[in-house]
């Protein structure tokens, strides 16, 4: 048996990887849902997977102490008493920087980062820091990029060419089954930002694909504008992670709605929701009383 605290993406992963081998897996966090930095309603069907294949989640749980017995760990959240073989920590990273000893080279940095700026460079020009080590985006894929970028402005003598690493879309998936995949805004971000968008979805279990492959579960979800400008898309379900890269480049490239719909997608792959979302739209868009004034003049 197996208690995961945290309900982030790894302990997500790791609670269902453990539970698929046989463990009895408890996840205990305190934020409102799990994957707390993506779409809610996403994060719902994750859990309603959890619950169907035996793993137990509570959410908005404060933990007061843990305290090993035995052989038995036993971790006390309020009236909850909660007993298993092992524990998992998964509540994020800590930087560890003080071993690098950067103030021998004069490098700027807190107890939690090296400072850089928008060019990935410290305050020593020929020194830059790229990753986790500078807590842009916890991310190997995010610290990939950032090593390109900070290769290609170190080598580049011209300073009207650099790269800038805000220019660039971070996605985020995570590998539980479903998947849960996203990038740009998501619905509460643009809320709290006054972002005027509208939402359209899609769901797996409308699409005779994902029914006849046996994987109804999830929706793509995307907030544009009303010109087609795309703010930001979630998407749980099969190949999420594979599918959230055209919406990554909508967003980066600035490739709207229309022009989505207007790319033809293979039938019947899974990433024609993606054109479905563009479809829906601009039928969305065809019910506009001033749309409808002009088709009515036109015929």
């Amino acid at each position: 048996s197996l208690t995961v605290i945290g309900g982030g993406a790894i302990g997500a992963e790791m609670a269902q990887a453990f539970s698929r081998l046989g463990s009895r897996v408890v996840i205990i966090h305190n934020e409102r849902h799990l994957i707390p930095g993506g779409d809610e309603a996403g994060a719902r069907i994750i859990e309603e997977r959890f619950k169907n294949e035996g793993i137990t989640v509570y959410n908005e749980c404060n933990i007061d102490r843990v305290e090993k017995k035995g052989k038995q760990i036993y971790l006390y959240s309020g009236d909850k008493v909660i007993k298993s073989d092992r524990l998992l920590v998964a509540t994020g990273r800590q930087a560890v920087i003080h071993p690098l000893k950067l103030e021998n080279a004069g490098v700027t940095h807190t107890d939690k980062k090296i400072i850089v700026d928008k060019y990935l460079r410290t305050n020593v020009k020929n020194i830059y820091a790229v990753g986790d080590v500078n807590s842009i985006a916890l991310y190997s894929h995010a610290a990939m990029h950032q090593g390109m970028i900070a290769l290609m402005n170190a080598i580049n003598p011209v300073p009207f060419f650099r790269f800038r690493w805000d220019k660039y879309i971070v996605p985020w998936s995570v590998f539980t089954k479903p998947e849960f995949a996203h990038a740009g805004y998501t619905e509460s971000e643009a809320r709290s930002l006054g972002l005027k968008y509208q939402v359209i979805q899609v769901n797996y279990e409308d699409y005779g694909r994902t029914i006849a492959d046996g994987v109804p579960e999830g929706f793509v979800k995307v907030l544009a504008t009303k010109r087609g400008k795309v703010l930001g898309a979630t998407i749980v379900g099969e190949s999420a992670s594979e599918l959230i890269h055209e919406w990554i480049l909508a967003i980066q490239k600035g490739i709207s709605l229309f022009d989505i719909m207007m790319t033809q997608h293979s039938f019947p792959t899974i990433s024609l929701l993606n054109k479905r979302i563009a479809e829906i739209w601009m039928m969305n868009k065809m019910d506009s009383p001033f749309i409808s004034r002009i088709v009515k003049k036109l015929i």
